[in-house]
C-alpha cells in the first residue's frame, strides 16, 4: 500500500507490525510505502473526512446560529469571528514538533523557534504541512523533530499537518491568516481533550436537571 501521508523512502515490510495508528499498525499483513508529496496527504483527508461539508447533502440546513458544517454536524456561526481561538494537544504537538512558525512570519524569512503560547494560523501550518510532506524519509529524520520529541514520532508530521490544516480551513472554513493560539498549558494544568469531555458533560448533567 502505498501511504500518500508518509514520506517518500518509508517502508514498513509486510508482517510487520507498526508502531502506531500513523504507519497503518492496523494492517500488518501489507507492505507499506510512503509517498507524499505537497498535496497527496491533504487531498486525501479532505476527500475522505471532509467530503460532505456541503450543507446540501445533509438533512438540516443551515440557520443565523448555526452557519457551516463538518461532516453535517452544525457548527455555531460564532466560530469565524470569535477573535480568542485556543487549540490544544495534537495541535500543540505537531506545531513544536515541526515548528510551526508565529503569526506575521514570511515563509522566505529564516525560520524562528516555537514558542508557546503561539499565535499562528491555518496558512502557516499549511505551509509546515506542505514543506515537511515533500521531504524525504531520509532527509525528514535528519531534520526533526524540532524539539525534544523523539523520532519515533517523525512518521505522523505530513499526517498532523495536513490533517490540523485542513480541519481549520476546510472544516472550521477559518479564513487563511485568522489568528489562533496554540498552548499546552492554562497555568501549571495542561489543557487535555478529557477536560473539555468532562466539561461538556457536566454542562449536558445540569441542562437536564434544570429542565
Amino acid at each position: 500500500i502505498i501511504d500518500p501521508c508518509l514520506n517518500v523512502g518509508y517502508q514498513r515490510s509486510n508482517g510487520t507490525t507498526g508502531a502506531n495508528i500513523y504507519d497503518s499498525s492496523g494492517l500488518p499483513d501489507v507492505s507499506i510505502i510512503g509517498g507524499s508529496d505537497r498535496q497527496s496527504c491533504s487531498k486525501a483527508i479532505k476527500e475522505r473526512v471532509f467530503k460532505k461539508n456541503d450543507h446540501r447533502f445533509c438533512s438540516h440546513q443551515e440557520s443565523i446560529e448555526y452557519t457551516n458544517t463538518i461532516d453535517c454536524h452544525l457548527q455555531p456561526s460564532w466560530i469565524n469571528s470569535i477573535e480568542n481561538f485556543l487549540v490544544f494537544e495534537n495541535f500543540y504537538w505537531a506545531a513544536s514538533g515541526a515548528n510551526v512558525q508565529r503569526s506575521g512570519h514570511n515563509m522566505h524569512d529564516p525560520k524562528e523557534l516555537s514558542l508557546f503560547p503561539l499565535l499562528t494560523n491555518s496558512r502557516l501550518y499549511k505551509e509546515a504541512s506542505n514543506e515537511i510532506c515533500q521531504m524525504s524519509w531520509k532527509d525528514l529524520n535528519v531534520e526533526y523533530p524540532k524539539d525534544d520529541q523523539g523520532k519515533s514520532n517523525n512518521n505522523r508530521w505530513c499526517f498532523l499537518l495536513s490533517y490540523t490544516a485542513a480541519f481549520l480551513l476546510d472544516g472550521l472554513k477559518f479564513k487563511p491568516d485568522k489568528v489562533i493560539t496554540v498552548q499546552k498549558k492554562v497555568g501549571t494544568a495542561e489543557i487535555e481533550w478529557a477536560l473539555g469531555a468532562t466539561y461538556k458533560e457536566l454542562t449536558d448533567l445540569f441542562a437536564v436537571e434544570n429542565i
